[in-house]
């Protein structure tokens, strides 16, 4: 009778589906660790990249400053040399 059930064979089964369960836990736990650790290299690499893109903005909000400040400079330069050409022009006239 438990040869026509197969129910001698259950066991083995049993085993089989157990070790597959076990196989695809250890699978699964592999895939959660690669998950996490991907996970966490992009918000390392994306922390990385921010830092370096705000140090990039800083330099390049310096460099304004410093191109705008050298611009008012040359303003000033050229008011006093064209202030000295009205006054050597008046001075020939």
């Amino acid at each position: 009778m438990f040869t026509k059930m197969n129910l001698h064979t259950m066991s083995k089964r049993f085993d089989t589906f157990s070790n597959r369960f076990d196989d695809l836990r250890n699978e699964i736990r592999t895939l959660e660790d690669w998950c996490q650790n991907t996970i966490n290299d992009l918000d390392e690499r994306t922390a990385t990249a921010f830092a370096t893109s705000v140090d990039m903005i800083d330099k390049v909000e310096e460099r304004i400053d410093e191109v705008e400040q050298e611009q008012e400079d040359q303003k000033r330069v050229t008011e006093g040399n064209t202030n000295d050409i009205k006054e050597l022009k008046e001075a020939i006239e």
